[in-house]
């Protein structure tokens, strides 16, 4: 009896416990389901705020899965609440305001990057706490940043990069954000100091703040930030000095402080960074050596030194660093020789030094450096002879050695630089022969030799050159003739030969040349005719003729020139009469004075409003003046002294007035105008 008693207790009891569970369950579910529900509504109503939001169509209640779970870019957890909104490049347009972030309470995951969202980031933002990824990047918002997202505790990775933010980083929030890993903000608008507070983000690993208008110094508390590996600072207003505590970060792997006001010296201490990858400090206002220490940075790869105010000498302790591929120096105020230790480093890629004070011979070991892509050491003082080791140098794209006082003659091995796209030479005491082996640099795209003492021919090898587009030899004595070759050279934009003692006629050929906007011949001996193929040359902006020895009348077919500024035909014993030039109305410096044209000067100039300069004079041009210029608003120099004209200069010249130049005597022509200006 008592057995039973207990048995019937037992059941009732359970069937109380069941009956209360279910009644709880119930109660659960419904509490599960309003919060779904107002996860669904508070999104939909921000789908509705949206301009563009047909990538949502699925965002619906009447779908057949109508839970937010099933939504594009939506995930939730087990328990069916919205933990995630990934919509990056979803082409979404709008603003947060309608999103009710404190209905999301359980998101920890919010990307939203690669839109076209603008307005301010709501405050409300703070209210999703529990979040750890955080991407807005790349939209358009605007205003500043939110003093709420110190709300987020939990977060690991802030993005907010590539918008329009301006105002202060408020340091506010950092002490809450002891879980940040990652903070971008870079590529705003934003202001103000760095907070020295920094270092209370003591997981940070990445710091980007480019690209920004921040300004004042670098705080010293970056150094604590002992897990950081990139820092990038640069493209800002930041002054003052490198800090020394930079040297604690000893696993630092990107440290970028380019493009800002950073003076002083480069600190000893970068050398305990033997992590580093990157180091760039170019377009700055440091000053002082280049430390030697830079030397230990084993695994740095790129180092940009360049447009700084750098002095002493480049250290031979940088030839330690052999894992360098891309090293620049350039526009700083180095001096010294260029250390045979840079060729260990033979991994380089790029070396540029160029815009320095180096002085010294170049060092035969940079012949080791086979994997250079680009060699410049242009406006040096270095001197003595190119290495003929350069020759083992095959991977070279550009090699640039102006503006140095180079001598000597060029080494046969430049040959084998069949890579070459850019040999820049000029303004150096080269001697000797241009080598016929420079006719195997078939990728050549600038060859510029002006302003040496190169002697001998043009080798007729050149114009195996096809992708040739500036070919500049004056101002060397270079002798023969213009090889007819170079008329190969159909891309061709820019061809100097002036100041040379080139002789002999002007080859048609060059009329092939039509992509020429550049021609320069002037102070030569070339003889002979302007041959008529040169109204080919649409493209021509100058044709400088000068002080040749060249003869006859000028072909017709220079008329058709019409984009040509710039025509200087001085000094020469051309005939005839001068063609119809400022067809186009491009014409500024027109100078054919010293020769022997005759008949009357061009009806073309009446209406050329660009002229600036016309030198005619000692000629034999006749014809009435008053019937030849008309108004010339920029003109600042006119000379038709020593010819056979006749007329009166109309009124229109008092409107020149920009001119400064009027002469005309040694004709017969009178200006009455110019007594009732005096008057």
């Amino acid at each position: 009896m008592a057995s039973e008693r207990s048995t019937t207790f037992f059941l009732l009891i359970s069937l109380l416990v069941l009956m209360l569970f279910n009644s709880l369950s119930g109660k659960w579910n419904a509490a599960a389901m309003k919060y779904e529900l107002q996860e669904a509504e508070a999104l939909l109503k921000w789908k509705g705020s949206l301009l563009q939001s047909e990538a949502l169509h699925s965002w619906s209640l009447l779908a057949v899965n109508g839970s937010p779970c099933n939504w594009t870019g939506i995930t939730c957890n087990d328990g069916e609440k919205v933990t995630e909104i990934l919509l990056s490049n979803f082409s979404l347009q709008g603003t947060l305001d309608r999103l009710s972030f404190s209905s999301l309470s359980n998101l920890v995951h919010l990307d939203l990057s690669r839109n076209a969202l603008h307005g301010n980031i709501p405050s409300q933002i703070g209210a999703s706490s529990y979040l750890i990824f955080l991407d807005l990047s790349i939209n358009q918002f605007s205003g500043i940043l939110p003093l709420s997202l110190a709300n987020l505790s939990h977060i690991s990775v802030l993005n907010i990069s590539d918008n329009l933010l301006v105002g202060e980083i408020s340091p506010l929030p950092f002490s809450n954000w002891t879980n940040l890993a990652h903070l971008r903000l870079h590529n705003n608008q934003l202001s103000g100091k760095i907070p020295s507070e920094l270092d209370l983000l003591t997981n940070l690993g990445l710091l980007h703040l480019y690209n920004n208008q921040i300004n004042g110094s670098i705080p010293t508390s970056l150094g604590n930030l002992t897990k950081l590996t990139e820092v990038g600072l640069d493209s800002n207003e930041i002054s003052g000095h490198i800090p020394h505590q930079i040297g604690k970060l000893t696993g630092l792997n990107v440290l970028t402080l380019s493009n800002n006001l950073i003076t002083g010296s480069i600190p000893p201490t970068l050398g305990r960074l033997s992590n580093l990858l990157l180091l760039h400090l170019f377009k700055n206002q440091i000053s002082g050596p280049i430390p030697q220490e830079i030397g230990t940075l084993k695994n740095l790869y790129q180092l940009d030194l360049s447009n700084n105010n750098l002095t002493g000498p480049i250290p031979p302790s940088l030839g330690n660093a052999t894992n360098l591929i891309f090293l620049y120096l350039y526009t700083n105020k180095i001096s010294g020789p260029i250390p045979g230790e840079i060729g260990n480093l033979t991994r380089l890629n790029v070396l540029q030094a160029s815009q320095n004070f180096l002085t010294g011979s170049i060092p035969s070991s940079l012949g080791n450096l086979r994997n250079l892509d680009s060699l410049e050491f242009g406006t040096n003082k270095l001197t003595g002879t190119i290495p003929p080791t350069f020759g083992n140098l095959t991977k070279l794209t550009s090699l640039q050695l102006q503006l140095n006082q180079i001598s000597g003659p060029f080494p046969s091995s430049f040959g084998y630089l069949r890579n070459l796209n850019t040999l820049d030479l000029s303004s150096n005491k080269l001697t000797g022969f241009i080598p016929p082996s420079l006719g195997n640099l078939t990728k050549l795209i600038y060859l510029q030799l002006d302003l040496n003492q190169i002697s001998g021919r043009i080798p007729q090898e050149l114009g195996n050159l096809r992708n040739l587009n500036s070919l500049q030899l004056s101002s060397n004595n270079l002798t023969g003739t213009i090889p007819s070759t170079l008329g190969n050279l159909t891309k061709l934009t820019v061809l100097y030969l002036f100041t040379n003692q080139i002789s002999g006629r002007i080859p048609q050929e060059l009329g092939n040349t039509r992509s020429l906007v550049d021609l320069a011949l002037a102070q030569n001996q070339i003889s002979g005719h302007v041959p008529p193929s040169f109204g080919n040359l649409r493209n021509l902006t100058v044709l400088s003729l000068f002080e040749n020895q060249l003869s006859g009348s000028l072909p017709e077919e220079i008329a058709n020139l019409t984009q040509l500024q710039v025509l200087h035909l001085a000094l020469n014993n051309f005939s005839g009469y001068l063609p119809q030039v400022c067809q186009g109305g491009s014409l500024i410096d027109l100078r054919a004075s010293n020769n022997n044209f005759i008949g009357p000067i061009p009806q073309s100039l009446r209406n050329c409003r660009t002229l600036r300069q016309v030198r005619l004079q000692r000629n034999q041009f006749t014809g009435n003046i008053s019937k030849v210029f008309g108004v010339h608003p920029n003109l600042t120099y006119i000379d038709l002294t020593y010819n056979k004209l006749y007329g009166e200069l109309s009124s229109h010249w008092g409107e020149c007035i920009n001119l400064t130049a009027l002469k005309f005597s040694r004709n017969n022509i009178s200006a009455r105008f110019l007594l009732k200006l005096a008057n």
